[in-house]
């Protein structure tokens, strides 16, 4: 499931894998098996700390399943389990990623990309709470209709996050 979350789509070893091919001393393996960048799990898992435990982690349906932090994401309106989104357009730009989506009631939105300082989420241009997803990656409870989540990126954001600590 991690290499799946990862988006790894080969694997390159110098030891044989099982279906793997040899090439120059080298053994790879093509996956067919990747998890969606933009993902709608139904149900947050919270955990202490900053990073969710890793031998619970690896066993996670993360099609379903959501690691959150703490307080967080106990206090957003997708607590009580996130509803379930249809995901439209999604337009990556050099420093946006929009998502358009359809929800039924609150939802979890996960992107599977790196999470950072410098980093928000706006939905309609309202800014929501980001949450450090599965240990490594963004995530917003969304409302519920039709919107568009932004994930927007701004050095000065990065900036004021290193003056603030």
């Amino acid at each position: 499931p991690l290499f799946d979350l990862l988006g790894m789509r080969v694997i390159v070893s110098r030891h044989a894998l099982p279906g793997s091919v040899e090439a120059d001393g080298f053994h790879w393996k093509t996956r067919t098996t990747v998890t969606p960048r933009v993902l709608n799990p139904a149900t947050a898992i919270v955990h202490d700390g900053t990073r969710p435990p890793g031998d619970a982690v690896a066993g996670t349906n993360f099609r379903s399943h959501v690691w959150l932090p703490g307080t967080a994401a106990k206090d957003s309106a997708c607590a009580q389990g996130g509803g379930t989104a249809q995901i439209g357009d999604v337009a990556y730009r050099a420093n946006d990623v929009a998502i358009a989506y359809t929800a039924d009631r609150p939802s979890w939105l996960v992107l599977n990309e790196i999470n950072a300082p410098g980093w928000w989420a706006e939905v309609d241009g309202n800014e929501v709470s980001l949450l450090q997803a599965n240990g490594l990656f963004r995530a917003a409870c969304v409302p519920a209709g039709s919107h568009r989540l932004s994930f927007r990126f701004s050095p000065f954001r990065l900036l004021e996050a290193g003056w603030s600590r």
